[in-house]
């Protein structure tokens, strides 16, 4: 892109030399105009340039604005379902969240301002309900299943608003 802008002042600055004040007055003159206009279209190429980044962080900070809005949104109060399936899981401490999906072969909720207290919580007591079976546990990770197949898999994410994401499956 430099090299673009920089060729036409070289080519401006060149005409201009090459026309002597010995030569014709009538080609120095153009060559000056030249210059001139080339000037003149790197100052409005360079306005259009920044006008364009100043409208993309703009459309950027908006977008931005737009995704902290919705993942506000989905930190709402919801009430624990009595489903065969949430009912094989404890309710979790905090009573703000979203349920993804409730269906009778799998239940999904995204429970919000989860500490990593209550996580640690939360998988002791899936392990007293009996989510012992091929169990994995980690700082952010649970996977186990219980007796009777159903299986349970727990994401902690202590970033933003500490979200615990549950998802139980039917056998």
């Amino acid at each position: 892109m430099a090299f673009f802008a920089l060729l036409p002042v070289l080519l401006s600055g060149f005409a201009v030399y090459t026309t002597r004040k010995d030569g014709k007055a009538q080609g120095r003159v153009l060559a000056w105009v030249a210059v001139g206009i080339t000037v003149v279209a790197l100052i409005v190429g360079g306005v259009g340039v920044v006008r364009n980044g100043l409208e993309a962080k703009a459309s950027h900070d908006a977008a931005e604005q737009a995704a902290k809005e919705a993942a506000k949104a989905k930190c709402d109060a919801y009430s624990w379902p009595t489903t065969d399936l949430a009912s094989q899981l404890p309710k979790p401490e905090s009573s703000k969240g979203k349920i993804e999906k409730d269906s009778s072969s799998t239940f999904y909720i995204k429970v919000c301002g989860t500490d990593a207290t209550a996580y640690d919580n939360y998988v002791k007591a899936l392990q007293e309900k009996g989510f012992t079976v091929d169990y994995f546990k980690s700082s952010s990770a649970f996977n186990a299943k219980n007796a009777a197949g159903y299986s349970v898999n727990i994401r902690y994410d202590s970033k933003g608003d500490s979200i615990m994401a549950i998802l139980i499956l039917a056998p």
